[in-house]
């Protein structure tokens, strides 16, 4: 069954929290790139709906420009050419044992373009799993927290959606997650131009168990 890389026609509500360095109610962190190394991610894009392996003047970079706590950060630059659904993403290899109460953290800087944010996400059996979507409707620091318990239950009634393509097509996720994406598309305009934004931190965490297991 053909699969679309990119559904984004469903847009998963999501919540923007303020970040609380060393917050024990946040839990273990089980894996966390500060994006030290922008050697480790991959850049790639869509131009007019079609998957492209690099695009011209889109690229990704180490920004001193725009700093997190002082410290530098990783810039995407996204160059959209078409009035169509264009798209940058950042991808890297990771081996990531998370569970069903994990939770994925964000630490963005958007530039409130009003595009579409996106993280893809694909396990050990090699199927990728559209994890969530939703508007750069800010500028400035925001952290992104990412409950990631709907991928460990399959669709009602065992409907094939967009949202899973590849490996095993089971539609759940088998941990570990293998591979990170991130990206923006302008999937819901028409928009030509450029634009930046930026990511401080991208980590998992394990929320602290109670005394008979249950999250406090």
């Amino acid at each position: 069954m053909k699969r679309l890389f990119l559904p984004f026609a469903l847009l998963i509500s999501i919540s923007f929290l303020g970040y609380s360095e060393e917050s024990k109610a946040e839990g273990q962190i089980i894996f966390s790139d500060k994006l030290e190394s922008v050697s480790l991610w991959q850049i790639g894009g869509h131009k007019n709906g079609k998957k492209r392996v690099s695009i011209k003047g889109q690229y990704v970079e180490k920004s001193w420009e725009i700093k997190y706590k002082g410290s530098p950060c990783l810039k995407l630059h996204y160059n959209f050419t078409t009035s169509g659904e264009d798209a940058a993403f950042i991808k890297r290899k990771v081996n990531i044992n998370c569970s069903k109460e994990s939770i994925l953290r964000l630490i963005l800087y958007g530039d409130n373009s009003k595009h579409l944010f996106f993280v893809v996400l694909k396990d050990k059996s090699g199927e990728s799993h559209f994890f969530f979507s939703g508007r750069i409707f800010w500028r400035g620091w925001k952290t992104v927290k990412l409950p990631l318990s709907k991928l460990f239950t399959p669709p009602a009634h065992n409907v094939v959606d967009g949202k899973h393509w590849g490996g095993d097509e089971n539609q759940v996720l088998n941990p570990p997650i293998t591979e990170i994406t991130i990206g923006l598309s302008d999937r819901t305009d028409s928009f030509i131009g450029e634009g930046d934004i930026y990511l401080a931190e991208v980590s998992v965490l394990e929320p602290q168990q109670g005394k008979e297991g249950e999250q406090r």
